[in-house]
């Protein structure tokens, strides 16, 4: 509800600390901030620095919160319509919104497959088109043992084999390193031919 009384007019100035923008494609994101903190009344402590970690956070944001409503009435909220619709995903946003979402985010940080796998069945099926692929040649895969299909498997365990200093494993920490536990997780890989197989999902140990 917007108020019907005298609004204060503010600008940058008048907070104490607040960062300016340099780079052109930063203007949406620093908008957002700067709504968030003068309405939070918080001291303005981000700059240009923090611009992808704080992308990553207002997807995550959007994505976990679920809050875009339509014009439509919303879902019936009650016990029966809760265990009535409780394996159906209760989207506001609409599905091609969702998925840009989706793949911006995991083009930022892979480790994100774990929790889009988890969330849905329509999380995962919006995601699948952003599994990446990896290369296993026929030598590291028969020391691998490998010969079912999906293959479950540790980074660990391809790296004792492969060799911490493979391209495989350097294309691995390129997709998981930032999470510090990631030699520990578990990949679920699906052979599609001629030694590549597609990433379907990653489990990381807690």
């Amino acid at each position: 509800m917007v108020s019907s009384e005298e609004w204060n007019i503010l600008f940058l100035s008048d907070y104490e600390g607040a960062s300016l923008q340099h780079l052109s494609n930063n203007c949406g994101v620093f908008m957002l901030m700067y709504a968030l903190y003068a309405t939070l009344q918080k001291p303005f402590d981000f700059n240009e620095a923090d611009m992808t970690i704080i992308r990553r956070w207002w997807c995550a944001q959007v994505l976990q919160k679920f809050t875009v409503e339509s014009n439509t009435e919303g879902p019936e909220v009650t016990p029966a319509a809760t265990e009535r619709d409780q394996d159906q995903d209760q989207s506001y946003l609409p599905p091609e919104i969702l998925q840009k979402i989706i793949g911006i985010t995991l083009r930022m940080d892979m480790t994100m497959l774990e929790s889009f796998n988890n969330t849905s069945k329509l999380f995962r099926d919006l995601s699948r088109p952003f599994h990446p692929m990896i290369s296993i040649n026929d030598s590291v895969a028969k020391d691998l043992e490998i010969e079912s299909d999906p293959v479950h498997i540790s980074i660990g365990k391809i790296c004792k084999v492969a060799g911490c200093g493979s391209g495989l494993v350097l294309r691995l920490a390129h997709l998981f390193s930032s999470k510090k536990n990631w030699m520990k997780a578990c990949l679920v890989l699906r052979h599609t031919g001629y030694g590549r197989y597609l990433v379907e999902d990653v489990q990381f140990a807690e």
